[in-house]
């Protein structure tokens, strides 16, 4: 097996999260401090903290300090992009497989 692959399913298991999913959504334009995507996820600090860590350690996010805050954003933008279209393709397979077209937006959006 090329090491590629090896990389490959190492980044989709850390996004196999759907907090870690959000997280990115939430990165996809802004940068944010830990304690504002605590809150918009609705999520302890503590919590959030480990999913952004695990992020980082893979290179998913960028992190910087800035005074007593520590800011994130996507490494690069095309994984915010990536996601976006994974949400794309997984709303026509809904659609495709008889789920009503607004139950599948509400459900995907």
């Amino acid at each position: 097996m090329h090491p590629t692959y090896e990389i490959k399913a190492r980044l989709l298991h850390i996004l196999a999260n759907p907090r870690r999913l959000e997280i990115v959504d939430l990165l996809r334009d802004r940068e944010l401090t830990v304690t504002q995507i605590s809150e918009s996820l609705g999520v302890s600090q503590a919590g959030t903290s480990q999913h952004l860590a695990a992020l980082r350690n893979c290179g998913i996010l960028e992190s910087r300090k800035e005074r007593n805050f520590v800011y994130y954003k996507l490494a690069d933008p095309r994984i915010g992009a990536a996601c976006r279209m994974m949400n794309d393709v997984i709303m026509a397979v809904v659609i495709r497989e008889g789920l009503r077209p607004a139950l599948a937006a509400a459900f995907f959006a």
